[in-house]
């Protein structure tokens, strides 16, 4: 069984025009790109659909990778992250074929001119996912054409995973604009998934919803009185501020009411990159409360072995902020991971599963919120 004479002859015609191939199977037409311009061919079949297609698609490997057997062995061996640099991704182009599209996509030497080909083939979220991970697309014209595309997607999306995978790429540099920025902040008030996204991208640039601690000059003017500049304190300062309390308050906002799993890891993820400067050395320790306690009974060693003066943090009532710092910073998706692997439990069923951890947590962002004089 052969493809139409009628269907040969017009698809050679296209593929010796086209930079790029898409396939509607359900109306059976293959639609070609040449430049800006964009032409079609219904297509005639002489057989069962699943068969003509497959033709139709051996007919374009052998014309763009040489050999009519190119499009399943290629197809068998495609792996989604970049492994095509021995490739020519243009000729991928041809092949109508979506997965092709997805491996362009995630390809570290895509260019510009070729996402937008691959994005004309297939434009799906996934693959503009894929896209935007490149800095060179992000930063160039397709960039914001793939944000736009994902912005207004994103109410369809329903899995908490690829919304966290979504809302830090848009709001890279200036793809969005404010507005739209905006617009997914306050969605965010409903939706605590939006906002875990913000604390992915924006450490330094959440909008800001807390005003700084109240004691927050007090403790900078005391610290640098008493020359008691450290990566602690440094960062405590940093956590009083503005950006800082902005920061924790919607750690807090997570913390009280986490929707699925992904957004449990993904907060423990955010947390270590907040804390993580306040990291010391210590055992580690299976339990939350175990880091508490030892927290609290070793203290004093802890301070010292930072080159901190104990006496001076606690006339000021630091002492008890520097804890919560250093509780903090041990933190990881280790310590809820039993109950994770243990439950597939979400919404409430899952914050009761895991509020004997949170409420623990709970105390330290408190106190970091707390003034103390």
């Amino acid at each position: 069984m052969e493809l139409s004479n009628e269907d040969s002859l017009r698809l050679n015609v296209m593929l010796s025009n086209a930079n790029a191939i898409r396939i509607d199977e359900n109306k059976m037409m293959v639609y070609g790109l040449s430049d800006d311009k964009e032409f079609s061919i219904q297509l005639n079949p002489n057989c069962k659909t699943e068969k003509y297609l497959k033709m139709v698609r051996e007919l374009l490997s052998t014309f763009a990778l040489g050999s009519p057997k190119g499009y399943p062995v290629f197809i068998s061996r495609w792996i989604r992250m970049d492994q095509l640099n021995n490739i020519d991704l243009s000729k991928l182009l041809l092949l109508g074929e979506p997965e092709a599209i997805v491996a362009i996509a995630g390809s570290a030497t895509l260019t510009n001119q070729l996402a937008k080909k691959a994005w004309w083939a297939s434009p799906t979220a996934e693959n503009a996912r894929f896209m935007l991970k490149n800095p060179n697309i992000a930063q160039d014209t397709m960039g914001k054409v793939l944000a736009q595309y994902l912005f207004e997607f994103l109410p369809f999306e329903t899995e908490s995973k690829e919304i966290l995978n979504t809302v830090p790429l848009i709001l890279q540099r200036d793809l969005i604009n404010q507005s739209q920025k905006d617009k997914l902040w306050l969605q965010g008030k409903r939706k605590k998934v939006y906002r875990l996204g913000f604390l992915l991208q924006c450490l330094d640039q959440l909008p800001n919803e807390a005003p700084q601690r109240s004691d927050l000059e007090t403790i900078r003017q005391f610290i640098e009185k008493n020359q008691l500049k450290h990566p602690l304190t440094d960062h405590l300062i940093k956590c009083l501020s503005q950006h800082g309390q902005s920061f924790i308050k919607t750690c807090e906002e997570v913390l009280l009411k986490p929707g699925d799993q992904d957004m449990v890891s993904t907060l423990f993820t955010v947390m270590e990159n907040l804390f993580s400067p306040c990291q010391l050395e210590m055992n580690e320790f299976d339990q939350v409360q175990d880091i508490i306690d030892y927290t609290d009974t070793q203290i004093d060693k802890l301070i010292n072995s930072s080159n901190l003066n104990h006496s001076l943090l606690s006339q000021h009532f630091m002492l008890d902020d520097i804890k919560s710092l250093i509780i903090l910073a041990q933190l990881k998706e280790s310590h809820v991971m039993p109950i994770l692997v243990r439950s597939s439990a979400i919404g409430s069923v899952l914050r009761k599963q895991l509020n004997p951890i949170f409420s623990l947590i709970l105390i330290h962002i408190k106190n970091l919120q707390t003034a103390k004089s």
